[in-house]
């Protein structure tokens, strides 16, 4: 790297969401769920008291959440309600290229769980709606 080149990390609020088979993009304000783990299993040695040797097991993805101010569109809640499998693409975008920076895949994605907005007439905010999808595993690369 030469001298003065900068390296600034991705912000995060600049990113979007692709749903095949949609013809516009889903528009988000929060993204949560990017993540996996990896269970396994603890197995004793005998005689070895040191330490427990952990085996990988399967992995596991945690269901994605997509919040958004209440806008609704029929599409998107059409898709709801059959509960169809479709893949479903997280874009993070490069602020200063308007491109993606990197990509997560979710294979299979299907709504498990909706939940409209909390109506206050006590309170002057955003109507936020919530989109919780189920997945059969997740792609992840960098552009």
């Amino acid at each position: 790297m030469a001298t003065g080149d900068r390296k600034d990390p991705a912000v995060n609020y600049c990113f979007q969401v692709l749903v095949d088979g949609m013809e516009e993009t889903a528009q988000f304000s929060e993204c949560s769920g990017l993540e996996m783990s990896v269970k396994f299993d603890e197995v004793r040695e005998g005689g070895e008291n040191n330490f427990v040797h952990k085996l990988p097991g399967r992995v596991e993805y945690s269901n994605l959440v997509l919040k958004r101010g209440y806008a609704r569109t029929a599409e998107l809640f059409k898709w709801c309600m059959k509960l169809q499998r479709r893949k479903v693409t997280v874009q993070l975008i490069k602020q200063s290229e308007g491109r993606p920076l990197a990509t997560w895949v979710f294979v299979d994605a299907y709504p498990v769980k909706w939940s409209g907005p909390s109506l206050k007439a006590s309170e002057n905010a955003i109507a936020i709606e919530t989109l919780e999808l189920a997945h059969r595993g997740l792609d992840t690369r960098a552009s």
